[in-house]
Formats: C-alpha cells, sequence, structure tokens
C-alpha cells in the first residue's frame, strides 16, 4: 500500500488553512447594477459634461450583515472590488442619454465650451433600518438587516452643476428604497438599484430644466 508524501500531505494543509483564512475575511460580493427609470423627459439635444462621481464612502468594502431573531449573523455581503463611483456616473449618463442629452464623460475636468457641466460626490451607499428593530441584531460596524425590522437602501451624493462656468446647483441628492419580500443577495441588490433609480427621478429633472431655462434652475 503506497503512502501518502508528506510534503504532498503538508502542502494540501496549507492550501486547506490559506482558503478557509480566505473565507473568513472575504464576503461574497453584492452587485452593482442599474436599470433605467426615467421617462417623458426631454434634454432637446443639450450637450453634457459628465465628471466621473468621486467615491468619498468612508467604508468602501460597505458589509451587510443579515441576523436571525438571536442577535447572531447569519450572513454577510460585501461590495468590494466594484466601483461605486461609476456605477452612479454611468446610471446618470443613461438616463441623460435617454433624456435627450448628448453626454461626454470625463475622470476629471471637461473641455472649458461645454456649457453644462455636472460634478458629483459619491457620499454614502448603504442598507440600514427603515424602522427600529423588533429583534435581532444591533449595530455591527456595518450595514444592518434584520428578521424583525424592515430595512431601506440609501445613496447619497452631492451634486454640482454650472452653466457657463456659473454655479446654479450645489445641493444633495439622495435615493431610496425599501428592501421588500424578505432578505437576500438578490433583493438587496435590487433595492440599491431602486434606491439610485429614486435618486435619478429627482437629479435628471432639474438637468432638464436648468438646460431648458439657459442655465436657470
Amino acid at each position: 500500500m503506497r503512502r501518502t508524501p508528506r510534503l504532498l500531505v503538508l502542502a494540501l494543509l496549507l492550501v486547506f488553512a490559506a482558503l478557509l483564512t480566505n473565507c473568513a475575511t472575504r464576503y461574497p460580493p453584492l452587485n452593482l447594477w442599474y436599470d433605467s427609470a426615467v421617462r417623458g423627459l426631454d434634454g432637446g439635444g443639450s450637450n453634457v459634461a459628465l465628471v466621473k462621481f468621486t467615491d468619498m464612502r468612508e467604508d468602501t468594502d460597505t458589509l451587510v450583515f443579515q441576523c436571525n431573531s438571536t442577535r447572531e449573523v447569519t450572513r454577510r455581503w460585501a461590495i468590494h472590488e466594484q466601483d461605486a463611483g461609476a456605477w452612479v456616473t454611468n446610471a446618470l449618463a443613461e438616463e441623460l442619454e435617454k433624456s435627450g442629452f448628448l453626454v461626454d464623460k470625463y475622470h476629471d475636468a471637461p473641455a472649458r465650451e461645454t456649457k453644462l457641466v455636472v460634478n458629483c460626490i459619491l457620499y454614502e451607499t448603504y442598507i440600514d433600518y427603515d424602522e427600529p428593530p423588533t429583534r435581532g441584531c444591533g449595530c455591527l460596524g456595518g450595514i444592518i438587516a434584520d428578521i424583525g425590522s424592515r430595512c431601506g437602501a440609501w445613496v447619497k451624493s452631492h451634486v454640482a452643476i454650472e452653466w457657463n462656468g456659473i454655479p446654479v446647483i450645489n445641493q444633495q441628492y439622495i435615493g431610496h428604497a425599501q428592501v421588500s419580500g424578505g432578505q437576500s443577495r438578490g433583493r438587496f441588490e435590487r433595492a440599491l438599484n431602486n434606491a439610485l433609480q429614486d435618486m435619478m427621478k429627482k437629479l435628471v429633472p432639474d438637468l432638464v430644466s436648468i438646460s431648458k431655462m439657459g442655465g436657470r434652475s
């Protein structure tokens, strides 16, 4: 009977230990995606320079914890290795193009001849309690999902809009959506999408109004 070489056994044990360590520190990702939701707007073929959203979130991993009634964490998800700034930028570009704008995207300062310029900062994207929890876990230092309470998703940005170099809007735009139908990876992803849709339904009409009024908001 052949014996397994000791070096091979040791190598397998090291690989197994590495996998366990990786599983302990790496969580399955929540995928960021977007479905267009803005309807019935006409930008009239105006040019808009869209500077990529600067991601200023403190927690770029954005953990989502799911807990049971005994406060035990049962599942974890994370938004990691994804460009949340690009997620919001691409969503806005899609909505503007569908609303009749001609969009040029930039990573930094756009061409000076563009009249309408949009600069944005993404500062929060998360899922948390919509109302106080009735049971389950408290704050664990990340985003919370609790079986005994209603949860909501938020996307929060600060948007600066210029017309011919003159600031016309400098304010927050916040999107919110409930996590409906229970808690799962797919429902959390849908809620983040819906929250971003809600933000776009507020931001895009303002851009259309500015374009039509020649920079007067």
